[in-house]
């Protein structure tokens, strides 16, 4: 079946007019990464041009070639050439997106979000959105130990209770980024585009977001400020795009965006703490903080209690990361000293001290690494001011800063110090 057939030519007729019929809002097929003429979709086998609808769709089971074989009970949902989902490693998306050229005429590389928006090539090692879902994947002196599951991620989206409007057969990258019209975005201020798509305005009208006047991280924070990280090196320049611009207004509003699963209840079911971003939530989302912060620049210690509010992206990497909870390597401008890969340790505080000051950065007593005593006990508006004699937090051991307690203990999306331990301060503690 090497030959276009005249049936074939119809339907590509009729597809190319229901891409068309979004044109007007969401960009049209043709501006998109998959779509542009340049470099859009091609794959090897097919002679089509770059970014033509038969390198992701096909008439029948197969148009012959390398790719993967015909169905012996014809083509797949859809049209697409391979089955959307059949494993974490095995999807549609990711035939092209695996930093190969088995089925795409070129490499696509694919970053992590501190590489493309942090700006920290040191992290180019892992390129490819395959890798950074592979559980275990060893890339350097790392190891990628959390991904989306993405199996997981096609049962939410595709519940018909949640009203969507999902198949089950669609692949899971779907459920974030809309193929007929995400963007490539080299996150630059000349070279801007926007990647996600709302899975709740999944169908809509809405096919991208973030690229309109409402859904950026300062129309999110409202009253309260958004205060962009800085860039990996710098002091100067800000994410996403290195450039002096720090208020999120060239942001997409992540918050919103994830929350469409994360704040759900259901959420739980599938292993995962429900999120709540607002101002009756954590308080690195839009609750009032405490004052005790003793916060790290670009964020003022001096600046009133409970004014920032935080993205998701400036803390988590999107697709898979090398550490637990798809936490970010690098942060605020720095990489993290360590892997956080126990959750039974003080590892977290690597991710803490990028925007708050451990003994070390209080310049306090010894000035240890990633040790807290000046926060939790020293600071003006520390919780647990007062003879250490009194505190039974670290079992008896000893001195607090001999032996540090576990940060995941006490510090997690809708923590409360409400009895973890024998002082209670009622306050929350993320």
């Amino acid at each position: 079946m090497g030959k276009i057939r005249p049936g074939m030519i119809v339907w590509i007729i009729g597809l190319f007019f229901l891409l068309a019929s979004g044109e007007a809002r969401g960009g049209g097929y043709l501006s998109s990464a998959h779509g542009n003429s340049g470099y859009g979709v091609k794959r090897q086998a097919i002679p089509a041009s770059t970014g033509n609808c038969l390198h992701c769709h096909e008439m029948h089971a197969s148009l012959n070639g390398t790719e993967p074989p015909p169905q012996d009970n014809g083509p797949h949902p859809f049209s697409l050439f391979s089955p959307g989902y059949v494993s974490q490693t095995d999807i549609f998306c990711l035939k092209c997106h695996d930093g190969t050229t088995a089925i795409s005429s070129r490499v696509i590389n694919n970053y992590f979000y501190a590489y493309r928006a942090g700006g920290d090539t040191n992290l180019g090692l892992v390129n490819n959105i395959k890798d950074m879902v592979t559980i275990n994947l060893v890339a350097g002196s790392h190891t990628i130990v959390s991904a989306h599951d993405m199996g997981k991620v096609l049962n939410f989206i595709c519940d018909s209770t949640r009203g969507w409007g999902f198949s089950c057969d669609t692949p899971p990258c779907v459920g974030c980024h809309n193929p007929h019209y995400v963007q490539r975005d080299e996150k630059t201020a000349s070279s801007r585009g926007w990647l996600v798509s709302r899975p709740s305005t999944h169908g809509t009208s809405n096919y991208l977001w973030g690229d309109e006047s409402g859904e950026k991280m300062r129309d999110f924070a409202g009253a309260l400020t958004y205060q962009a990280p800085y860039r990996y090196g710098s002091n100067s320049t800000y994410e996403p795009d290195g450039s002096l611009t720090y208020d999120g207004s060239n942001l997409t509003d992540f918050p919103d965006f994830c929350l469409d699963c994360h704040g759900q209840k259901a959420i739980t079911n599938y292993g995962v703490r429900k999120i709540d971003w607002s101002s009756t939530g954590d308080k690195h989302g839009l609750a009032s903080a405490d004052n005790g912060t003793i916060l790290r620049p670009p964020y003022d210690p001096d600046n009133p209690t409970g004014k920032y509010v935080l993205s998701c992206l400036d803390c988590h990497e999107p697709h898979g990361s090398f550490n637990l909870m798809l936490i970010r390597s690098e942060v605020n401008g720095e990489e993290l000293e360590g892997d956080i890969t126990d959750n039974a340790s003080t590892q977290w505080g690597y991710l803490c001290r990028r925007c708050h000051k451990d003994d070390y950065l209080a310049d306090w007593g010894t000035r240890q690494v990633n040790k807290w005593m000046y926060a939790h006990h020293q600071d003006a508006d520390a919780p647990y001011r007062g003879p250490l004699s009194n505190c039974d937090c670290h079992g008896g051991q000893g001195p607090p800063s001999e032996h540090p307690i576990p940060c995941a203990e006490c510090h997690y999306h809708g923590g409360v110090d409400n009895g973890q331990v024998s002082i209670v301060t009622g306050r929350k503690t993320f």
